[in-house]
């Protein structure tokens, strides 16, 4: 499998070169407060069809959940028999990730990142909200952000998502980027989703955000240094992952331009 180790070490566009001759499914691995329901909606338009793999979330009942993701994933692998899926996505955990592989053991994953610090803070804001269907619990158990990132469920929960790994520490940068075709960042999403496009087909620049948490009363944040600063000291396998792919990725602006601009010619 092409991955995001391969993106690093290759030029850019013997990278895209691997991906289009490959071809098959694409899963979204899609991380809360990431803008994943804005790519999702793209995934709807650039790679049909699409499945979205989701379960209803019942308050209070996370472990249902995940057995119910589990249902809701092999669904989608018994739909497939039928349906040639050119890609999928949802808040899937790991065990649902390997299990979705064993079906299509040449699927090719990617994620978004997002800054941890304004992810942690995105996070708090959506779950004190109607939308979130344990926002009442919420509000009880974490009446403040403070209170939200000292609990150990609120901090690395990126890395959570893409390792499985509760504690991570024997767990590196180079497995992720081994595990995943493509990582990119909510703060350079236009950027980087229209060279995700231009991989699968003509360049596509993204529609207006959605999903996108409104201001109440109650989940005003006042940001200042030391509360950002807390944030980023109890989240440093995110902060470890985030900083390394911006890195990967800002080296690589310049050919993944060419690449989108190479694209857009040929669609011409």
């Amino acid at each position: 499998m092409t991955s995001f180790s391969d993106f690093k070490r290759l030029p850019v566009e013997a990278y895209c070169n691997r991906l289009r001759a490959s071809g098959g499914l694409w899963i979204f691995h899609h991380i809360p407060k990431t803008a994943g329901s804005s790519l999702t909606r793209e995934l709807r338009i650039i790679l049909p069809p699409y499945r979205n793999i989701c379960a209803e979330e019942v308050p209070g009942q996370a472990e249902d959940r995940n057995a119910q993701l589990m249902q809701a994933v092999e669904v989608f692998l018994r739909d497939s028999s039928s349906t040639s899926f050119r890609s999928a996505s949802g808040h899937l955990r790991w065990p649902h990730i390997l299990r979705i592989q064993e079906g299509f053991p040449n699927a090719k994953l990617f994620t978004f990142l997002r800054d941890p610090v304004d992810r942690v803070v995105s996070d708090y804001r959506y779950a004190k909200t109607p939308k979130h269907p344990s926002h009442e619990v919420f509000q009880k158990r974490f009446p403040s952000l403070e209170h939200y990132i000292e609990s150990p469920e609120a901090q690395n929960k990126m890395w959570k998502f893409l390792t499985g790994k509760k504690d991570a520490v024997s767990t590196s940068v180079r497995s992720v980027f081994d595990s995943y075709t493509f990582v990119g960042l909510l703060e350079s999403i236009e950027s980087d989703f229209l060279f995700f496009s231009s991989i699968n087909g003509c360049p596509r620049r993204m529609g207006a955000r959605a999903n996108v948490t409104k201001p109440q009363t109650d989940n005003v944040v006042e940001m200042d240094r030391s509360l950002r600063e807390r944030i980023e000291s109890l989240n440093p396998r995110d902060m470890e992952l985030y900083s390394t792919v911006k890195q990967v990725l800002d080296a690589k602006r310049q050919e993944m331009q060419a690449q989108v601009e190479a694209r857009r010619a040929l669609w011409s």
